[in-house]
């Protein structure tokens, strides 16, 4: 199984101080270039306190990049990706996101990780 990690699941984690590496547990971490870009975009633009976060997930990432599997999403933006990979998967996949309009879109086609309570991950 394949864990693949959004963005903004990322950058909640850190602000709830949860580890997102744990999402492993569930299945090998695929970080798409794509949110690494986004990642990257948030450190130059936004508020004081998202540029932080999204350069201490960075730093997480470059800290423990053997943990993940680097890919390249087949569309531009990160959710359209996203959506055409998890196609693919045919529920293989589990997509770890907070984002409503995705979970919604993907819902049927793979398992989604969310964060409950705060403190725990979430298979729905």
């Amino acid at each position: 199984m394949e864990v693949l990690l959004d963005t903004s699941f990322i950058l909640t984690c850190l602000k709830e101080k949860i580890d997102f590496l744990q999402a492993g547990e569930y299945g090998k971490l695929i970080l798409p270039l794509q949110v690494i870009d986004e990642l990257r975009k948030k450190t130059e633009k936004g508020k004081a306190k998202e540029r932080e976060t999204a350069k201490l997930a960075l730093n997480i990432i470059q800290e423990n990049k053997s943990n993940f599997k680097i890919i390249k999403l087949e569309k531009k933006f990160v959710d359209a990706g996203i959506k055409k990979y998890v196609s693919r998967k045919k529920k293989d996949a589990i997509v770890a996101t907070l984002d409503k309009e995705l979970k919604k879109a993907i819902k049927d086609k793979a398992n989604i990780l969310v964060i409950r309570g705060r403190k725990k991950f979430e298979l729905i």
